[in-house]
């Protein structure tokens, strides 16, 4: 029995209303309460049953910690008191920068109990992300974990934001001694009192995080997730993976991704299984963990499943792991591990698809499943917005009980993304298929300009503006190059001034992460071309310039290019 099954019906009413949040009227909030597609506690609640009926249970295992449910709430409450006694209140939004470990665990679940927003930014954001992300949200604190970024400076990136952005008043550092103008995480730590005074606690309707969306700007897009239906709809995951208190979950990519939170983190509180945390994925430490650990659950929304199946894993015993999800190569994956593996599907706007593990292997390895959420709706339309005949390829568009009712303060977004009936455009390309009883989804392509590379999903609009201000480039137009392991990759065709040569790979990368951009949206491929291709009415036909990217990936660089073109690229 649930921690919702046993609660009296509470006030689940937003306490903390945030402007610029579309929150659902309350009939509709109370359908979906009845139907049980929301839960009626906060992730709150939820940590607090989890630490009442299996306190000595080990919940979070992160390098050499093992932290039970009973210790998991006492320090997010002690980092909750602190926050709040440096003034933070619920209801404010703190960006987080952080690895994937155990800080950033009790971090969202003080930030989460305290009714404070985390808005779940990655390490590898740049000052340009963001910087724009503090404007966008409004954030008042920003909290940094500098061992998760690498050689990127997170602390003077913090210290530089904090003088320019008037509402950020705190930097918050984890894992090192603070320097002055930033307050360590531990130090809060041990100096917050239970005397804090303790603020109304947030509602089941109240915000539980902003989760961030690639889009056709630089600056992601802001996603109000709500306890009520973060939980339910990870509870649906846990269901359609079989997630129990008996489970134990691997997650080696970054955290405070949607991925990871809906489902890994959020799941495991619900079902009370066990979360092992890599802070970064090496196949031999990954299939060390599953064999040390007995993991029994794990996935990749990036290029982890394809790794694997470049690496021996025959010396590793393997026999725990019972389920794995990826986004494609379910039959090869499955094959290398000798595991059940189902591809999945997910949107940060509301909507996880993925087949059962017992499902015909047709389900699994073939489509990308089906809706985790039996209320959820999905309808495949043309570009004119009709349905397409059954089996023909066209846009996916849903509409559930989490999904995206309004960007946060991004009004044209919100019109281009959202229809009138509450249908949301995935700009993604997929047909229908039914197999094994069930109405399964088969990811075709995408029709935006958007980019997914290893599950970071974002625009090309910023990359193209930055590079054309290199002084050896004139124009660029970039798009996504097919690729194994990541999906895609970030292939870019410049044209040139005259008697100039193209900017390496790695001097373009440095000159975009000079202006702020995130490393990994830097171009892994240049291609120089005389003019780029146009449509029949004179636009910049982008669609010729990924068929052209997807010739470059197969290996015939020069076919299909405009005339004069040449090679000018490399792997990166």
């Amino acid at each position: 029995m649930t921690a919702a099954s046993r609660r009296a019906t509470p006030d689940t009413r937003p306490r903390h209303r945030l402007d610029g949040v579309a929150y659902a009227p309350p009939a509709e909030a109370d359908r979906l309460f009845g139907v049980g597609a929301w839960l009626p506690i906060t992730t709150g609640d939820a940590l607090h049953d989890a630490a009442a009926r299996a306190p000595h249970e080990v919940a979070v295992v992160a390098g050499e910690e093992r932290i039970t449910w009973a210790e998991l709430e006492a320090r997010a409450l002690a980092r909750a008191a602190g926050l709040l006694g440096l003034g933070v209140r619920p209801g404010d939004r703190v960006l987080i920068q952080m690895g994937t470990g155990a800080e950033i665990v009790v971090t969202v679940f003080a930030l989460f109990t305290a009714g404070i927003v985390p808005v779940c930014a990655v390490p590898q954001y740049g000052p340009y992300e963001i910087a724009g992300l503090t404007e966008r949200t409004g954030a008042v604190a920003h909290i940094v974990e500098p061992a998760a970024a690498g050689r990127a400076d997170l602390v003077g990136v913090g210290l530089e934001l904090q003088a320019s952005q008037p509402t950020l008043r705190h930097l918050l550092v984890a894992g090192q001694t603070a320097p002055q103008g930033a307050v360590s995480l531990s130090a809060l730590d041990a100096r917050s009192s239970s005397s804090t005074p303790t603020p109304t606690a947030p509602a089941a309707e109240d915000v539980a995080a902003f989760q961030l969306s690639g889009g056709t700007t630089g600056v992601p897009k802001v996603i109000p997730r709500h306890h009520a239906e973060y939980l339910g709809y990870a509870s649906t995951w846990a269901d359609r993976l079989a997630i129990s208190e008996n489970d134990v979950l691997l997650w080696a990519l970054s955290l405070s991704h949607n991925a990871g939170m809906i489902a890994m983190l959020l799941p495991a509180l619900l079902r009370r299984a066990r979360l092992v945390l890599l802070p970064r994925f090496e196949p031999e430490s990954f299939l060390r963990a599953v064999e040390r650990e007995r993991v029994t659950v794990s996935g990749s929304i990036g290029p982890i499943g394809p790794r694997l199946l470049q690496h021996r894993v025959d010396a590793y015993d393997l026999s725990s792991l019972r389920c794995f999800f990826a986004l494609n190569r379910g039959a090869a994956i499955e094959a290398h591990l000798g595991v059940p593996t189902c591809q999945m599907y997910g949107m940060t706007e509301g909507l996880l698809m993925s087949s059962h593990p017992s499902d015909p292997a047709e389900a699994r390895h073939r489509t990308n499943g089906r809706p985790t959420s039996p209320f959820d709706e999905v309808r495949i339309a043309d570009p004119t917005g009709e349905e397409v005949a059954a089996g023909e390829v066209g846009e996916m568009l849903f509409r559930g009980p989490s999904s995206l009712r309004a960007y946060y303060r991004a009004d044209e977004a919100t019109r281009e993304a959202v229809t009138a009936d509450g249908f949301v455009r995935t700009g993604d390309l997929v047909r229908a298929d039914d197999v094994g009883g069930h109405r399964c989804y088969v990811f075709a392509g995408r029709s935006k300009e958007n980019i997914d590379r290893g599950g970071e999903k974002f625009g090309v609009a910023a990359i193209e503006e930055f590079m054309a201000e290199h002084p050896s480039v004139t124009e660029a137009r970039v798009v996504g190059m097919p690729d194994p392991e990541f999906g895609e990759r970030v292939c870019a065709f410049v044209v040139l001034p005259a008697g100039t040569r193209p900017p390496s790979v790695d001097d373009m990368a440095a000159f975009l992460v000079e202006r702020g951009l995130a490393r990994f949206k830097a171009p892994e491929r240049i291609e120089v071309v005389d003019e780029f291709p146009v449509t029949g009415v004179g636009k910049l036909d982008r669609a010729a310039l990924r068929r052209l990217a997807e010739r470059l990936a197969a290996g015939t660089p020069r076919a299909g290019l405009p005339a004069g073109a040449t090679a000018a690229g490399g792997d990166g």
